[in-house]
């Protein structure tokens, strides 16, 4: 139990306020961002399938429409106002034990001694050795099977009635379209010169090239880049206008993990920024890998062959903007070495 009488002040509170008054259940909590919300979702009925129910979700009300998409997996949803919840998840950090009505808060930074993500650095830095990929850390977190099964989300069919309405209203050419998803959080976002050279590439291949303007935390976006079209992306409407344009392309955020692990039927474009060396991320006051923090092979939900490249401002010219439009296999990056790979690579092994 959380030794101050601060923070126990918080944990009862949070008894009070996520329990079920009627029955003992299950309370999985995430705080922060739409990825870690729908790693927790996807992760729901593999939770139910090994402790049973019922369960109870708590999530920042901006992200509801994550849970009505696994609705069926929680008999009961609970929604804060986002900076709130955050608040007073801090206050409960270390507190309570892993059991029926005691709120275990899902994401690594509220986990432990909040630095699993270093486990994804061994990952990829010593392949060999093992290591947790983005999803796995659910899984530990939640004390799953390491193979135990995401769900892919259910949109409704009146979600895609409203999308087809709003493509038809925006006259966007079905099939033959590019939404481009510019801005992150977590990670920094690529310069507008970045995307529009890529804008531009999609464009002279006939497509019609549409920015997302929903924007970031730091709200919304007010123009689309230069030589798109505007478009307004929501939770409601992502999977089924991207299957509508028929392609996308994005960074590392949670907009994209939800696209990815719905199994979208569209063709994904995915750029890495790789930016300045030394960038130190978070709070938790080491330098960032961008290999970790970016690349598809971190997040378990995929499995190549995708489109994956890595860029910055310098190196993005307007002829290599042409050969990601046209999706060149030799340009996708490649970082992630197997352990056969490191083995054949050892000198010992070529003696």
């Amino acid at each position: 139990m959380y030794a101050s009488t601060f923070g126990l002040d918080y944990w009862k509170a949070a008894l009070d306020y996520w329990r079920d008054p009627d029955q003992k259940s299950w309370i999985l909590v995430n705080p922060a961002a739409l990825g870690d919300t729908w790693c927790t979702c996807a992760l729901a009925g593999a939770f139910r399938k090994t402790y049973g129910g019922p369960l109870t979700l708590v999530i920042g009300e901006h992200q509801r429409a994550v849970a009505d998409m696994y609705a069926h997996q929680f008999d009961r949803i609970i929604t804060w106002e986002p900076e709130r919840l955050g608040r007073f998840c801090i206050r409960l950090m270390g507190a309570g034990h892993f059991d029926m009505d005691e709120p275990i808060i899902a994401h690594p930074a509220w986990h432990g001694t909040g630095n699993q993500i270093f486990r994804m650095m061994i990952r990829l830095r010593y392949p060999e050795k093992g290591g947790l990929n983005f999803l796995d850390q659910w899984r530990m977190m939640l004390r799953l099977p390491w193979d135990a099964p995401i769900e892919r989300p259910r949109v409704p069919d009146a979600w895609r009635e409203e999308a087809l309405h709003y493509a038809k209203a925006l006259n966007m050419p079905l099939g033959e379209s590019v939404i481009i998803f510019p801005d992150n959080n977590t990670n920094p976002p690529l310069p507008a010169s970045v995307w529009e050279k890529l804008a531009r590439a999609y464009s002279d291949l006939g497509l019609t090239v549409y920015t997302n303007l929903a924007g970031n935390r730091q709200g919304q976006r007010r123009e689309p880049l230069i030589g798109t079209r505007p478009i307004t992306i929501n939770l409601q409407n992502a999977i089924p206008l991207v299957e509508l344009a028929g392609r996308y392309a994005t960074m590392a955020n949670g907009m994209q993990g939800l696209l990815q692990g719905s199994g979208i039927k569209a063709k994904h474009t995915y750029l890495i920024h790789d930016a300045p060396k030394g960038r130190i991320w978070g709070n938790l006051g080491y330098e960032v890998d961008d290999m970790m923090m970016q690349s598809s092979h971190c997040t378990g939900v995929i499995a190549p062959p995708y489109f994956e490249y890595l860029v910055n401002e310098q190196t993005m010219t307007v002829q290599l903007a042409a050969e990601i439009a046209r999706d060149n296999p030799d340009l996708i990056a490649k970082f992630f070495i197997s352990p056969d790979e490191v083995v054949r690579q050892r000198p010992e092994a070529n003696a």
